[in-house]
């Protein structure tokens, strides 16, 4: 009897025993996330910084890059900002901006928790996400696919700063008819600020169209449109280098990729 209760008891310490192991363990692969302050001399700081420069050589060499992609966590004190996390951590501003999905180094307010990625380029390292579910937008110039200018973070053409660019760019000869993307109803058709000439279709589950810089408008407000009518043409109104077609999409007011919508995207 009393060897069987033996038995009991210590089967119970093992377990308790390990779990208090594997209960250490979670918490330290947590904490090896997280970075407690900007030193340079902070060890993970500079692990983070060897692994930034190896994946950077190698992705310059097309190679696979030697270090998985993880991230650091660091809440914001009082004194820090932007280009102190990118200094010490030896990050570039796009990559920075890209990880915590901030348009601008300004948005990044004291005392909030930034993510310091240990490679660079991210987009080329994270899996593509799927399309969008809720049914397929057409083209909205007839048979031109071409892009200048994808969606996300990028070089502003004007300002020559790092900024987000909602929508896509499609490069067009002035005057060439812009079509619907899929049946709606113009919730906009006028001028806008850094748009120039703008038409936004509103469309079914939340979802948003809109068609900048045209040259001219050929809807009304109010107006409801089948897919492929033409809403404008193209130009080069508002704030732009050249003749293209600004396009974005959203969904409850949050930009989207537009190549994740669009039938047969390149």
């Amino acid at each position: 009897m009393k060897s069987i209760l033996c038995s009991i008891i210590l089967g119970f310490l093992f377990s308790y025993v390990t779990s208090i192991k594997g209960t250490e363990k979670q918490v330290k692969k947590k904490d090896s996330a997280i970075l407690k302050d900007l030193n340079r001399k902070n060890p993970k700081l500079i692990q983070i910084r060897k692994e930034i420069a190896a994946n950077l050589r190698a992705s310059k060499q097309n190679k696979e890059i030697p270090y998985s992609l993880r991230h650091l966590k660091y809440r914001m004190k009082e004194g820090d900002h932007f280009y102190k996390v990118m200094a010490r951590s030896s990050q570039n501003e796009y990559t920075l901006l890209q990880a915590n999905r901030i348009q601008s180094p300004e948005m990044l307010s004291s005392r909030k928790m930034i993510l310091i990625p240990n490679t660079r380029k991210i987009p080329q390292v994270i899996k593509k996400k799927r399309r969008g579910k809720r049914g397929k937008f057409i083209w909205p110039i007839e048979g031109n696919r071409k892009i200048s200018s994808r969606f996300g973070f990028r070089k502003h053409p004007l300002r020559k700063k790092i900024r987000f660019h909602q929508g896509i760019d499609i490069p067009s000869v002035s005057g060439v008819p812009v079509l619907a993307t899929r049946k709606g109803k113009v919730l906009f058709q006028g001028t806008k600020k850094g748009y120039g000439k703008l038409v936004i279709l509103e469309h079914p589950h939340g979802y948003t169209s809109h068609y900048g810089h045209l040259s001219s408008i050929l809807v009304k407000k109010g107006e409801s449109l089948k897919k492929g009518r033409v809403v404008g043409k193209t130009g080069r109104s508002g704030r732009a280098t050249g003749n293209h077609l600004h396009f974005e999409i959203q969904q409850n007011s949050k930009y989207q990729d537009p190549l994740l919508f669009l039938q047969h995207s390149q």
